[in-house]
């Protein structure tokens, strides 16, 4: 009993030694981590600062790159706002002003925390709706220096490019290159080589809510329907980019740039043109925003009901004022690709009067409806003289047939009109 308690005694004065014992180790960085962080962010901000001319910004939302890329012009300010050309934009001069910020976690994050409808379409819902794009308004700055950064996309991961404009580089008119391209066009391409000789064709005809993106579908001549492919492409400073290489006849392409008459004409990895270009044309039957404005007969109700309805200038380039709907006024967009939107949309100051679209089921007669703002129909030209138009499902939500004039705080509907036919324009 003794020993044990001079062993026991023994081991606790060897506990207290080895308690009592300290060791330096050399830090391994020369500052505390707070430093550090602070340090990255504000390289991260004198560099987003420095651009003087901007910055061109290509950005792909969702993780898929679904619909293709984005891009944009953005001029940082040191006290916290940022500038931002879009191609979303029917005129480059129509810019955005809003504020970002830069924080530090386990990276420096740039977030864009006050509402651009240019930097958040891509990721903001509607109340009725999730994140509809998978876009991201938060990125993770990797590296860069005063001609580029690198940023990534915390939700998608994907890699955002940030290329400092030059002096004679001037951002409105490259972002206005873009929207003139897209509108001056339809949705078909050709790619050809040497003496115009066709080898591919390519088409822009994804959709998705209403809205074309910068998606191209390629398919090669004598192939199956089956064996096209998609790819995913943004515009940059002198042309456009595809997020992937494409392979034709045994030859790989990925950057294109701008001829003086609006082709786009490939690249070799030197840089220097090639014999092979992308061709834009458009597509037999385009009708341009004039075009479609004056009075119409909306057929209904399987072809056994009408309603007179007249086109007004809206916003011009972009949409139309029509009346009426129940003693309503509503808006339809124009797209540059000559195809008209028609999407749920609130009618009145109180937001609680909304047409609805419907999904009507002709079997019960009973149907589900939505007041959701990307919800709606494409109203596709089939005619052009006379000027007509069907309703097509966007394909946001489950199958529509009808609109509805609906009050979301009483629950008490108005004007129906059920199985929607089509447009002819009388004048």
């Amino acid at each position: 009993m003794k020993n044990l308690v001079y062993i026991m005694a023994a081991a606790a004065a060897a506990a207290l030694t080895a308690s009592s014992c300290t060791y330096e180790i050399e830090d391994v960085f020369p500052e505390p981590s707070s430093e550090r962080e602070n340090a990255k962010v504000l390289e991260c901000r004198d560099l987003l600062i420095s651009a003087e001319h901007g910055w061109l910004v290509q950005y792909f939302p969702s993780s898929s790159q679904a619909y293709g890329g984005c891009t944009y012009v953005m001029d940082f300010s040191e006290d916290g706002n940022v500038t931002v050309a879009s191609e979303l934009a029917s005129s480059a001069a129509d810019t955005r002003t809003s504020h970002y910020s830069l924080t530090s976690s386990s990276s420096v994050i740039l977030t864009f925390d006050t509402y651009n409808d240019y930097i958040h379409y891509w990721s903001d819902p509607d109340i009725f709706a999730e994140n509809l794009y998978g876009g991201d308004f938060e990125f993770a700055y990797e590296h860069g220096d005063g001609s580029e950064m690198v940023f990534r996309g915390i939700k998608t991961g994907n890699s955002i490019v940030f290329t400092a404009l030059t002096e004679d580089q001037d951002g409105e008119a490259i972002i206005q290159r873009i929207i003139d391209f897209k509108s001056r066009y339809n949705t078909e391409y050709d790619i050809v080589a040497g003496d115009n000789i066709p080898i591919a064709s390519l088409s822009a005809s994804d959709f998705a809510y209403g809205q074309l993106f910068n998606v191209l579908t390629y398919l090669p001549e004598g192939a199956e329907d089956w064996q096209a492919q998609k790819f995913p492409y943004s515009f940059n400073a002198d042309g456009i980019s595809l997020y992937e290489p494409l392979e034709v006849a045994g030859e790989i392409f990925q950057d294109f740039v701008f001829d003086a008459d609006g082709n786009l004409v490939a690249l070799d990895e030197n840089g220097e043109e090639r014999s092979v270009k992308i061709s834009a044309r458009r597509a037999d039957g385009y009708i341009g925003y004039e075009t479609f404005l004056g009075s119409y007969t909306l057929v209904y109700y399987n072809g056994s009901k009408t309603m007179d309805l007249v086109f007004d200038i809206g916003s011009y380039g972009e949409s139309y004022s029509v009346s009426d709907i129940g003693g309503y006024t509503i808006e339809v967009g124009w797209t540059p690709y000559g195809y008209l939107t028609l999407n749920s949309q609130p009618l009145d100051s109180s937001g609680s009067v909304y047409l609805c679209v419907w999904a009507l089921d002709p079997a019960t007669g009973r149907g589900s409806l939505t007041a959701g703002t990307s919800y709606g129909f494409n109203l596709v030209p089939i005619s052009t003289d006379p000027v007509a138009l069907e309703f097509v499902d966007n394909g946001a939500w489950k199958p529509i047939t009808s609109l509805l004039v609906y009050n979301l705080a009483t629950e008490a509907s108005g004007t129906q009109l059920p199985y929607l036919v089509g447009l002819v324009k009388n004048n």
